[in-house]
């Protein structure tokens, strides 16, 4: 499977005035994992559960901001929300990222 963070560079103008498109740069997302997100409520949707969306979970140090997109398998999603960064409860070690994609 194939993760790619894509960064957006918004375009604007230069210092002639002149318009400058955007740009976006990707780069591929090493050591990271993917598992369906659902919803917490499943009684009120007579559903056994629905997928909402996927959480991303990323090794610590990995380049990623909230106004990133990251491409899974070819399927671009936004980032819901902020980058957590999560530690190991058996020592001070940040242990990676977690993102929520939709």
């Amino acid at each position: 499977m194939t993760i790619r963070r894509i960064r957006s560079t918004p375009g604007g103008h230069d210092e002639y005035g002149d318009p400058v498109t955007s740009t976006e740069a990707t780069c591929e997302l090493k050591g990271c994992a993917v598992a369906p997100r659902t919803t917490a409520d499943t009684k009120g949707r007579a559903r056994g559960g629905v997928v909402e969306g996927l959480t991303l979970y990323c090794p610590p140090g990995t380049d990623l901001v909230a106004s990133d997109a990251v491409e899974v398998s070819g399927v671009r999603s936004r980032i819901d929300g902020e980058v957590g960064v999560w530690s190991s409860p058996f020592g001070g070690d940040v242990g990676g990222l977690e993102v929520a994609l939709t």
